[in-house]
């Protein structure tokens, strides 16, 4: 029944509607699933700036759900949605940034737009240190394990590369401290991966406290 007024709205012109309805026929939501339809109402709320349209066009886009797959399109509309303050596609964007996907590789602004996604408490479904699955990309799929892990991710390649270089690897200056922040935000979310990590660098500062 909803999808039916989601229909009507969106036909006169609604974005919020267009938006809701590219959602339920991407999904299946109440009516039969559609991708390719799905896409064009997306495009159309999308056109008319509604960022959480942005967000969802920029993911089908990447991945070829119902339109050709352009990456460097999904790149476009994700940082639309991204400076519109949507925090799902700022963490999208530090990924495409970070990977060169769609766009000219750039890890510094990549730290710059996952710390933005962070500080708004993104939260994404972590399968490893080194790799986010799906569910980070993609607003269709529910978030399971919350964890301010887009920072992480970085903090954690600082730590790891174990000494600082000039110009900064990775986009961000090696810091400690920093980097036991993030740990511990993302722990108290349930990563278990960051308590490992946290305890990790205190053992490692403590040891090169006591020059051991």
């Amino acid at each position: 029944e909803a999808a039916k007024w989601y229909r009507k709205a969106a036909e006169q012109g609604h974005a919020q509607a267009q938006f809701n309805l590219g959602v339920a026929l991407r999904t299946g939501q109440g009516v039969i699933k559609n991708e390719a339809e799905a896409a064009k109402w997306l495009r159309n709320a999308a056109e008319k700036g509604d960022e959480k349209a942005q967000f969802a066009l920029g993911v089908v886009l990447m991945y070829g759900q119902g339109v050709a797959k352009d990456e460097a399109e999904a790149a476009k509309w994700c940082r639309k949605a991204a400076e519109q303050g949507n925090a799902g596609a700022q963490f999208n964007l530090g990924v495409v940034l970070m990977h060169g996907q769609g766009v000219a590789k750039d890890e510094a602004e990549a730290a710059k737009w996952c710390r933005k996604a962070t500080e708004q408490g993104h939260a994404v479904r972590f399968v490893s240190t080194w790799h986010v699955e799906e569910a980070a990309w993609n607003p269709f799929i529910p978030f399971t394990v919350s964890c301010f892990c887009s920072m992480t991710m970085f903090v954690w390649r600082v730590h790891v590369a174990k000494f600082d270089v000039d110009p900064p690897k990775y986009g961000v200056a090696k810091n400690d401290i920093e980097a036991l922040r993030w740990f511990r935000k993302a722990g108290e979310q349930g990563h278990a991966g960051a308590v490992s990590a946290f305890r990790e660098l205190v053992e490692q500062r403590e040891c090169a406290r006591r020059g051991i």
